[in-house]
């Protein structure tokens, strides 16, 4: 996803866009751009969010563990 997003922008800036593309090209780009951040995000938050839960978890079973 990166890449494309990537090449597009290279593209988008060293090549000319045919006349009449140029809106179609800039909302196609901004799309782009908001689906790789979109894929950052959930990596990012997915990963911390798991980590947290899990930490939870072994916090959790440690206290059910010593009242037993």
């Amino acid at each position: 996803m990166l890449t494309i997003f990537a090449l597009g922008l290279v593209l988008a800036f060293t090549k000319a866009a045919p006349a009449g593309a140029e809106t179609i090209l800039n909302v196609m780009l901004g799309a782009l751009g908001s689906m790789s951040v979109q894929v950052v995000s959930y990596w990012v938050g997915s990963s911390s969010g798991s980590a947290r839960k899990t930490e939870i978890m072994n916090t959790t079973a440690e206290g059910a563990n010593g009242q037993r």
